[in-house]
């Protein structure tokens, strides 16, 4: 759609920037805003550039038109410059662009298309061969595919690409009715392969290649080399379907553990209620646990509850009797039957032989007591016991912090006071933090205000930028209209300094090492020439593993990924290189922090920030958050973009705002994700009365989950926090909070006045 409501005369908030008209191309394409970036093309070639400039303009359009779904006029553009031995020259990915836009019309072509960038790709000559195969088979030319993916293997450098050839000659020769010629590459491909998943995949795929060659036992005996290597894959599934299809017997315990891994719970209640009846005494408390898991799973509560309760009464295991216990808990809660719920936790922290198992039960009694004020008392009660009883757990931190402010709920300042006095000592993380802000509230609600203040001064500085109550602390000396030192934001680097910081990581290292490219980026470099960006970002992020403890390699990899728009891969490999210097990152150099918390699509942010009269640091700390500035992020619950927004939450907004030719896909434009991410907080900020927390917490959760927090907390900002029950709608305030501190302190412009 048009990045501006259609009400809007104009089509982006963007000032036109004062740079060379290529520049704005570009700008506007890495920005999502394709039409901007037609036009400006378009004026740019209308005024007869010189022929260099004019083939970089025209193949800059032809991925313009590309990104804008006009594949036709992009092909056009492309088949032209294919055909300009000056431009190829220039761009030899002309041929590789030009593949893509041909691929569903006319495969030959595009087969043909690969082939000739993969005679002048530097670096992935074998993997693009394996592109022409897969074009040659999908347009029934069989030889043509099989020479393709035999001149991939015969150039593949890494076993990766060797295996991808040999899979395309196997589906080759199944295609040709040569299930011989499959087998035989399926049989070297599991000579090499390590991954369960992937040999599950490839002893399916065998399976399917010996039964087309009437190889009926050796089929049945891959399909059940699939179930057993990886049982939470799909092929695992899929061949345990082609199993029982074929009434092949399967263990009956490792089918229904296939069948819950793919969600086909009634397939598995039947086998394991069917096991139970027929051979009662064989791992009988294992078929209950994985039927408890099924029932549950299909939000059947009561039936797992059941079932949890006879791997109790059978189990010996005690990790099986631990995962039984807290099953049965949930069995309860989840029908709402809180009381009985408490009581079996309450049980399992007394008979648990194992500590976590307690710890754990012990920390959900609670929460459910502090979920009833009548109940407030024993919560406080039993989260003080799984402190003192287990203070190594995970749990024991926050249950002094619980338990103490239940008493500051219950209007026990005396006894909150205790608790907290010790706790805000004993310890770094951020639950001491917790209890330190909140002796500034007791003293606050004892109406002591000038304490109060004079305690959240010394919480400022005992916690600082890097912790939420330190910088809470902060936000109520400004609202109280304390004088405040300022942020300090850190000096500009002086010339050489950071390569200084960097080698002082690793003793040994050079200047010269530091400026030598390592020779990884170049095959990730030609990916990205090639608009692969998923396949680039997916080796960037191996390598980033793989240097995990390396300094330079790491600083390297950040600027790198920085330069061609990896920005979560540059952000993640800074904020690891700084903390292999053991200490705090606001102590790194100026420009490290920046690559850790960096302002890209500033433009936009800003102009989105303005119109919708946001805190710019606010919005840029909620895109860090949510995408790490990637683009092409997508969660596992569907929400997409910088902003990452649910589809259906998009459709919403973009009809608010007029964009009457929207679609999904635009969630992942720039220009539109930051348009409809600053519409959608600006809401969240105005139906909770300009309440920062507020509109962070139903941005992630929802408006009713916030109103329902609101309403626990009566009014009281902090106590809202507290009572957010989702821990990562919790943790997502909290880190958006500090890091729009950060954000303040490196960029002092995008201080509110």
């Amino acid at each position: 759609p048009s990045p501006a409501p259609t009400s809007t005369p104009t089509q982006t908030p963007i000032p036109p920037p004062a740079a060379p008209p290529l520049a704005q191309a570009r700008q506007a394409l890495h920005e999502g805003d394709y039409e901007a970036a037609i036009a400006a093309l378009e004026r740019f070639l209308a005024a007869s550039p010189d022929a260099d400039r004019a083939a970089e303009a025209r193949f800059l359009l032809a991925r313009a038109f590309l990104a804008a779904g006009q594949s036709e006029q992009a092909g056009a553009l492309l088949e032209t410059l294919a055909g300009h031995e000056d431009a190829i020259a220039r761009f030899p990915e002309i041929h590789y662009w030009l593949a893509k836009t041909l691929l569903s019309a006319d495969p030959a072509r595009a087969a043909q298309a690969f082939e000739a960038y993969a005679a002048l790709s530097p670096h992935l000559a074998a993997a693009v061969w394996i592109r022409a195969g897969d074009a040659w088979r999908q347009a029934g030319e069989l030889d043509r595919a099989v020479a393709a993916y035999s001149q991939a293997l015969s150039l593949a450098a890494g076993v990766a690409t060797a295996l991808h050839a040999r899979e395309g000659l196997a589906e080759t020769a199944l295609a040709a009715d040569d299930p011989a010629a499959a087998i035989a590459q399926y049989e070297a491909i599991l000579q090499q392969a390590r991954s369960p998943a992937y040999r599950a995949e490839i002893f399916y795929r065998l399976g399917q290649a010996q039964a087309a060659g009437g190889l009926t036992a050796n089929a049945w005996a891959s399909y059940h080399q699939a179930t057993r290597t990886a049982p939470g894959s799909r092929y695992a599934y899929l061949a345990l379907v082609a199993l029982v299809d074929a009434a092949q017997a399967v263990d009956p315990l490792l089918r229904a553990e296939i069948d819950i891994a793919a969600g086909a719970y009634l397939p598995a209640m039947t086998v394991l209620r069917l096991h139970l009846e027929q051979t009662p005494d064989d791992r009988t408390a294992q078929a209950y646990a994985l039927l408890a898991q099924a029932y549950e799973d299909a939000e059947d509560y009561a039936q797992s509850g059941e079932a949890w309760r006879q791997v109790l009464d059978l189990a010996t295991d005690e990790a099986m009797r631990s995962d039984a216990w807290l099953g049965l808990g949930r069995s309860y809660w989840r029908r709402g039957m809180k009381e009985e719920a408490r009581e079996v936790y309450l049980q399992a922290a007394e008979r648990s032989s194992d500590s976590e198992t307690a710890a754990t039960a012990l920390w959900w009694a609670a929460v459910l007591a502090g979920q009833d004020e009548a109940l407030w008392r024993r919560a406080a009660e039993d989260f003080m016991r799984l402190a003192r009883t287990y203070p190594q757990s995970d749990y024991a931190a926050q249950a002094v912090f619980r338990a103490g402010l239940i008493h500051y709920r219950l209007g026990d300042g005396d006894a909150a006071l205790a608790l907290w006095s010790e706790h805000a000592v004993a310890g770094r993380n951020a639950w001491h933090a917790a209890a330190d802000f909140w002796l500034g509230k007791l003293l606050q609600a004892e109406g002591e205000a000038d304490e109060a203040l004079a305690h959240w001064r010394g919480v400022a500085d005992r916690w600082g930028v890097n912790h939420f109550y330190g910088v809470r602390a902060r936000q109520k000396l400004t609202e109280a209209g304390a004088t405040l030192p300022p942020l300090e934001s850190p000096p500009e680097d002086e010339a050489g300094a950071v390569a200084i910081w960097v080698m002082g990581l690793k003793p040994g290292v050079s200047e010269a090492d530091l400026a030598q490219t390592p020779p990884q980026f170049a095959p990730v470099a030609e990916w990205h020439r090639l608009g692969e960006d998923v396949k680039a970002h997916g080796e960037l992020e191996r390598l980033r593993l793989v240097w995990v403890d390396d300094p330079v390699r790491l600083y390297q990899l950040a600027l790198f990924a920085r330069e061609r728009g990896y920005y979560d891969i540059a952000i993640r490999a800074a904020l690891r290189l700084a903390n292999l210097s053991g200490r705090p990152f606001t102590e790194a150099p100026r420009s490290i922090q920046e690559l850790i918390y960096p302002t890209y699509y500033k433009d936009l942010t800003l102009a989105y920030a303005q119109r919708f009269d946001l805190d710019p640091a606010l919005y840029f700390a909620l895109i860090r958050q949510e995408s790490l500035f990637w683009t092409p992020a997508v969660s596992h619950a569907g929400a997409r973009g910088l902003t990452q927004i649910m589809p259906g939450t998009g459709q919403g907004a973009a009809s608010q705002l007029g964009m009457t030719d929207f679609t999904v896909a635009d969630l992942q434009r720039p220009v539109v994700s930051l348009h409809l991410g600053a519409y959608i907080l600006s809401r969240e900020l105005a139906r909770g009365d300009g309440n920062v927390f507020w509109a962070l917490a139903a941005y992630n959760a929802g408006p009713g989950n916030a109103a329902f927090w609101h309403d626990l907390a009566e009014g009281d900002e902090d106590l809202f926090v507290e009572l957010i029950s989702f821990r990562e709608t919790q943790h997502y305030v909290r880190t958006i909070t500090v890091q729009a501190e950060h954000y303040r302190r490196l960029y002092p412009q995008l201080r509110r006045r």
